[in-house]
């Protein structure tokens, strides 16, 4: 499982992405790793193993980025909420406020529902890819 191209790792990944496959298996392998399913060819499920994994990376990372700039919305909406000398109109501050609850209710369920498919994607892929390799030849 050391393997560079199955954990999407740069540049063996890219170069296999976009230099081995035609544009109809890099969308198969698009497709297939947004709907969390696997690829039938096994040389391309090791790409889609690859493209889950930087999926998964990805949505961790914006998972962490996401988290500190809720903390400072929220903080600074409540400073302004609660502050005795408020300039802002109360309609500009409570429309921020259901924005804000939207995002805090969506958007970690978004980044939850992208990592579990990428996980899922990867698992079936690397199944693929392993079937292949376990077969005579």
């Amino acid at each position: 499982m050391d393997n560079p191209i199955r954990q999407g790792r740069d540049p063996e990944w890219r170069l296999a992405f976009e230099h081995r496959l035609d544009t109809d298996a890099r969308t198969r392998i698009r497709q297939a790793v947004n709907r969390g399913q696997s690829v039938t060819d096994p040389n391309e499920a090791i790409v889609a193993a690859g493209l889950a994994r930087r999926d998964q990376r990805a949505a961790r990372r914006h998972g962490i980025i996401f988290l500190p700039i809720q903390v400072v919305f929220a903080s600074v909406w409540l400073a302004w909420m609660f502050s005795p000398q408020r300039q802002v109109p109360v309609a500009f501050l409570w429309f921020w406020a259901s924005a804000w609850i939207v995002l805090v209710g969506v958007a970690p369920f978004l980044i939850w529902r992208r990592i579990r498919m990428a996980r899922h994607a990867a698992e079936a892929n690397d199944q693929v890819a392993d079937q292949a390799n376990d077969l005579p030849g």
